[in-house]
């Protein structure tokens, strides 16, 4: 083997190793959102707006609705409904919700939690 073949070798080896670096890095890489607000609804009528940033985790928000009063909870970027007037509490069960376009809806008691927010990076969804 010459000198060059082993400078061709060794531009090919630093090449994919290069690309392969790459590839790992961008597959990994989290997108960071905008900061998203909560919007909560009453009988149709907005009744509260909150940044996700400007709400402290294990806080709770009670929400009078037409049949009485739902329990919100905030975690870290997250929230959910842990208490509500209504019979089937089926909005209890939709737990936790986090990324825009996520909603919390107990139609009995006519309230609807929601995030809107926009992700800037083009993704709608990501998978692992």
């Amino acid at each position: 083997m010459t000198a060059g073949d082993v400078k061709v070798v060794l531009a090919v080896l630093l090449t994919a190793a290069l690309a392969s670096g790459s590839i790992f890095f961008w597959k990994n890489r989290v997108p960071q959102l905008n900061p998203v607000e909560l919007t909560i609804e009453v009988d149709g009528q907005e009744k509260q707006r909150f940044f996700f940033s400007d709400l402290e985790a294990g806080g709770q928000h009670r929400i009078k609705g037409v049949l009485g009063y739902s329990l919100l909870e905030v975690g870290d970027n997250k929230i959910r409904m842990v208490e509500s007037p209504c019979p089937d509490k089926i909005c209890i069960g939709m737990g936790w919700i986090s990324q825009p376009g996520e909603s919390i809806v107990c139609i009995p008691n006519r309230v609807v939690v929601r995030i809107v927010g926009s992700n800037d990076n083009g993704y709608d969804a990501l998978s692992r």
